[in-house]
């Protein structure tokens, strides 16, 4: 095997990485974003419910001491979520993660594009690896400050392998599908 082949493996080991690194913060994204919409939902219906209830029927209905007893608690757990949220900077791991998904999926894109298209020059070729790499060294860096788990790393690389249509080091299957098969690699999340 020669340089540029080696450099083209190198390539697309980094842009399965770099893929699955993206998939990672798009699953994180969308649930944080699920969990700050429920929340601003919660903290607006809730008083809206009450509101409309006493309005509509006036503080002598029969039930409103039960509305407002359940709006109470209602408007508690939302208030204790919010706390939670503001103190976890779900609203930062929410940025943070749209800006990596975006930037992760680039570099996959690029090494990818490099893997199949390699520069005819070898040094041309190790100039842009070269240049790919130390933009993923930094990309890399500020992510794994993130805390991803074993599991998330595994269901990465499955929805990379799968994305790339590469076949799996252990179980030497290419993936298909999203679903969690045993193999210590690809699957297992």
């Amino acid at each position: 095997m020669g340089e540029s082949d080696t450099l083209r493996l190198q390539c697309w080991d980094s842009a399965i990485h770099a893929f699955g690194t993206g998939y990672i913060f798009e699953r994180r994204s969308r649930c944080l974003r699920f969990q700050l919409r429920l929340l601003s939902f919660l903290g607006i219906i809730v008083p809206v419910f009450v509101g409309g209830i006493v309005t509509t029927y006036g503080i002598q209905f029969k039930y409103i001491g039960i509305i407002l007893a359940t709006g109470g608690i209602l408007a508690l757990a939302q208030l204790i979520a919010s706390i939670w949220a503001i103190i976890a900077k779900w609203d930062d791991a929410y940025a943070y993660s749209q800006e990596s998904t975006s930037a992760n999926y680039d570099l996959a894109n690029k090494y990818k594009a490099i893997a199949q298209s390699p520069p005819s020059k070898l040094d041309d070729f190790r100039i842009r690896l070269e240049f790919l790499n130390a933009e993923n060294q930094r990309r890399s860096d500020t992510d794994y400050r993130q805390s991803i788990t074993e599991k998330e790393k595994r269901m990465g690389m499955r929805a990379a392998l799968r994305n790339l249509q590469r076949e799996c080091t252990a179980c030497k299957m290419v993936p298909t599908t999203m679903k969690p098969t045993n193999c210590g690699v690809c699957g297992n999340f």
